[in-house]
């Protein structure tokens, strides 16, 4: 659906493309009409003539029209356009509640008092009127920079006042970190279950994981079932015990016996503010809004102290909203928030973490599907797995028989995933392996067995390309399901491929070969090569600007899609392996020995990062909340935060 990009559909005009969803997608469009940014939410088109899913479709829109709060998106209206079918939403700009966590590690206990209080106003409101979300997390929770907390996709959402024959007993909708024992259970959903999930969400906030992690999905749903999350005030003293009570009492495993709707949990979330401010241990948390005209001042403090206070916050404005910090919570918890849209792109390459990968083996890709799922792939068959954002990385085994796993002993060179599920890894002697669940099970695709796979990209959720040894090339056009050889005219080994534009495409690789393709790869000429050395990766930031590196130890720009190269001196002697654009300017790369290269002006310069790493460093990825994760040899797996 990337060709609506541009339309124009019913007034609105198609802007980007926001996320991507199960059952649809979300643009960013423009109401011209009302002359406002909107969002809209599209059934995919494979999926569209499915009545049943057609009418739960309907039913959403038709539910979340009836919800009017300041804390839920607010739907607009309904588009039905020459068999397309939207939901034109407000426009939310701001970022999602866990990137906020992910990027903070855990939120300041201020702003997260300030945020569940807004959002348990907005589900009971939901409530009220009849409706439970079902699957309510942090990423379904946007803030606007203003710290204002709205709740996304009621997509899943059911009316207990409608017939629920489209919902069947026994189905289970929610995500595993916040699902409720009753959910796990397969049995009909209350409002309870929106609560228990608002107390994982509370927990995740305020600890920066969810009250239950596990090395499997099993795992989790387990701990939800048997066990409890461990205390708070235990590993942060300066929280009050009540916070876990709190918690503890919208975790109850028994719905009877947690909170019975919002407002119950919302009275207690008020009685621990009241409170904190005489529990022991209780520290200063967060910096004061420097905003004197909205300050509030309690009563119980002496009124002369307070007027010299005033007086001196002219001179000593940090030190005066040190000592009243603890006396107006909200508009304490906006200012903290602010600080969470900092410029992104910066590293603090000083600090770069290893993470225990437990191999030896080299690591070649990597790749995060959201913030907290990952994969990376290796030699001889090894497929590792991070569900907690990459602090924790296991082995992932799929048996083909009871001797055989099915990823085989073969090398791993590259992977794919969609958000939906299906995903690819691709490597030495032909190797394809498929999976539609994230790598639950797996099958690996009949292929050639001669030749090894470098590369695999999609252009969208249909066409997909493959570069690998002997100049092979192979095409997809339904998803990755068949793979067809297309003719390269090379014969040298094809290292990486780049879509610029859906249908215009790059490959290179040994002896500076470079293919050029205008037809989303079906047929490829030869370009010019720009050097004699194998070019092992190209990055660019647009349908013309971008960069290429490998076996020389500099970088090459490009600022014609390809057509013409500058070679440009890094002062690095060392073989490079990754390159990659970060945004519109920064631009990393990495290679042997540990060589870490960055560049803050889109390439034109750079500089070397003293990582005092000794072996070849291979691929590198962002996650969503921009942190830098780095693979190499001997099982190295490397984390690097973003300055704060």
């Amino acid at each position: 659906m990337d060709e609506l990009i541009g339309k124009t559909l019913g007034g609105y005009k198609i802007i980007q493309i926001l996320g991507r969803g199960g059952m649809g997608i979300v643009y960013r469009a423009y109401d011209k009409n009302l002359e406002r940014y909107v969002a809209i939410k599209f059934l995919k088109a494979e999926i569209v003539d499915n009545p049943n899913l057609r009418e739960r479709f309907k039913r959403e829109a038709k539910n979340q029209a009836k919800l009017n709060h300041q804390n839920i998106a607010t739907v607009y209206g309904f588009i039905d356009y020459e068999g397309l079918l939207g939901i034109v939403m407000e426009y939310v700009e701001g970022s999602s509640l866990d990137k906020l966590i992910y990027s903070r590690r855990r939120l300041h206990i201020n702003d997260a008092i300030y945020l569940i209080k807004q959002i348990l106003n907005a589900v009971g409101y939901a409530h009220s009127k009849g409706f439970i979300h079902r699957d309510i997390k942090p990423s379904n929770i946007i803030v606007t920079k203003d710290g204002i907390a709205k709740i996304m996709d009621f997509g899943i959402s059911k009316s207990i006042f409608e017939d629920n024959s489209m919902t069947r007993t026994g189905a289970k909708v929610g995500t595993p970190f916040y699902m409720s024992p009753e959910q796990i259970k397969g049995k009909n959903v209350t409002y309870h279950t929106d609560i228990y999930a608002l107390g994982c969400t509370l927990y995740e906030m305020i600890t920066g994981d969810p009250p239950f992690l596990g090395d499997s999905e099993f795992e989790v749903l387990d701990a939800h079932m048997k066990k409890e999350p461990p205390k708070i005030h235990l590993k942060y003293p300066d929280i009050p015990p009540m916070i876990d009570e709190i918690i503890a009492k919208a975790l109850a495993k028994n719905p009877a016996e947690r909170y019975q709707n919002c407002k119950e949990f919302y009275d207690d979330i008020v009685r621990f503010e009241k409170m904190r401010d005489f529990s022991p241990g209780g520290g200063v948390y967060g910096k004061p809004e420097k905003n004197k005209k909205r300050l509030i001042i309690p009563i119980s403090i002496i009124g002369g102290i307070i007027v010299a206070l005033l007086v001196l916050m002219q001179f000593i404005v940090g030190e005066v909203d040190d000592v009243l910090k603890n006396k107006r919570y909200e508009e304490l918890d906006k200012y903290n928030l602010k600080n969470f849209f900092r410029s992104s792109g910066e590293y603090n390459f000083s600090a770069i973490d290893k993470i225990p990968s437990d191999t030896k083996l080299n690591i070649n890709h990597i790749r995060f599907v959201n913030d907290k799922l990952g994969f990376a792939v290796g030699d001889s068959g090894l497929v590792l797995r991070t569900v907690n954002g990459g602090l924790k990385w296991y082995k992932v085994e799929i048996a083909k028989n009871d001797s055989e796993s099915v990823f085989g002993k073969n090398a791993f060179y590259s992977s794919y995933f969609f958000e939906n599920g299906v995903g690819f890894i691709v490597g030495a002697k032909g190797t394809i392996i498929y999976t539609d669940d994230l790598l639950q099970s797996a099958k690996k695709m009949p292929f050639l067995s001669d030749i090894s796979l470098f590369d695999i990209v999609f252009a969208d959720h249909d066409i997909g390309l493959i570069v690998g040894s002997r100049g092979s090339i192979f095409r997809t056009e339904d998803g990755g399901k068949t793979w067809l050889k297309v003719k390269s005219g090379t014969t040298n080994l094809l290292y990486d491929t780049e879509f610029l534009t859906k249908t215009l495409v790059l490959a290179a690789g040994w002896n500076g070969e470079l293919l050029r393709s205008t037809d989303a790869g079906f047929s490829w000429r030869k370009e010019n090569s720009f050097t004699r050395k194998y070019v092992k990766s190209l990055t660019f930031r647009d349908d013309h600007y971008g960069l290429a590196c490998g076996g020389s130890h500099n970088v090459f720009l490009t600022n014609d899609a390809g057509e013409t190269w500058k070679e440009i001196q890094t002062g690095n002697s060392l073989n490079l392996s990754k390159i990659k654009f970060i945004d519109e300017l920064k631009v990393i790369a990495i290679g042997n020995r540990g060589v870490i290269l960055f560049s803050k002006d889109a390439g034109k310069t750079w500089g070397t990062v003293n990582s005092k790493l000794y072996y070849r460093l291979n691929d590198f990825t962002i996650t969503p909340s921009g942190v830098l994760f780095i693979v190499g040899d001997n099982g190295a797996i490397m984390k690097i935060d973003p300055k704060e």
